[in-house]
């Protein structure tokens, strides 16, 4: 059985759901799916310009696996540019380094410093706000008695963990929620 993936850490969600091609009239479910993690890594690489080894770092990855991600990116892309294909962004295994919020009011989006639970757009203050979901949530451990909740360590299965309130054994957010 394959080892679990690790969530890649994503600095900045994309600004739009994807993108259409011009004078195309293909259905709308028809196209490419990018991931985020993908999306991810042709911004770091293509956009910000950083090499391998620095993107791979921000992304928390290994360098190979950074390169199969760019990869796959890349053939996506281009595949959607030469047969004329929508470019949609799906989730994927991925937790955001910051929490992040959009304006349903102008459409701008942007993070809250530490943790920071916002009420109002920072551009136009308007109170119409809605968080992006951070995947980190996934990554606990969870007692199914009590409910108590642990940060999950990577390379550790959750039901070697205890509670420490009741004493019973933890598991992955995901297996708790099928076994309730």
């Amino acid at each position: 059985m394959p080892r679990p993936k690790r969530n890649r850490t994503i600095l900045s969600p994309p600004i739009c759901k994807g993108f259409v091609p011009i004078g195309n009239t293909l259905k709308s479910d028809s196209g490419i799916d990018l991931s985020l993690e993908e999306f991810e890594s042709i911004r770091l690489c293509d956009y910000d310009h950083l090499n391998h080894a620095e993107a791979c770092q921000l992304m928390n990855v290994s360098r190979p696996t950074f390169a199969r991600i760019y990869e796959s990116a890349r053939q996506k892309v281009a595949t959607a540019f030469a047969e004329g294909l929508p470019i949609h962004f799906i989730g994927g295994k991925y937790s955001m380094s910051e929490n992040w919020w959009k304006c349903n009011q102008c459409g701008s989006m942007f993070s809250s410093l530490a943790g920071e639970y916002l009420t109002k757009c920072v551009v136009c203050s308007s109170t119409n706000i809605s968080s992006i979901h951070n995947n980190a949530a996934n990554d606990e451990c969870i007692c199914q008695s009590c409910g108590a909740k642990l940060k999950h360590r990577h390379g550790q299965q959750c039901r070697q963990l205890y509670c420490p309130d009741c004493k019973q054994p933890m598991f992955n957010r995901r297996n708790a929620r099928m076994a309730l």
